[in-house]
């Protein structure tokens, strides 16, 4: 029975070793859109905070 899971986790580990990532197709424009997307919802988690902030002290948002 340990041969058998031995033997199952050495080929499932080759082959996550040599399976093609997605990651290597990745254009140009991919990465101007994450980026774009990063930076919107950190804007938004920043005004999320300040909008908290002043709930707490009792100022309108």
């Amino acid at each position: 029975m340990k041969t058998t899971v031995r033997l199952v986790m050495a080929v499932l580990t080759g082959l996550a070793l040599t399976w093609p990532s997605p990651a290597t197709a990745v254009t140009d424009a991919d990465k101007c859109q994450a980026d774009k997307l990063k930076r919107a919802g950190q804007y938004n988690v920043c005004r999320l905070k300040a909008d908290g902030k002043g709930i707490k002290k009792g100022d309108p948002p």
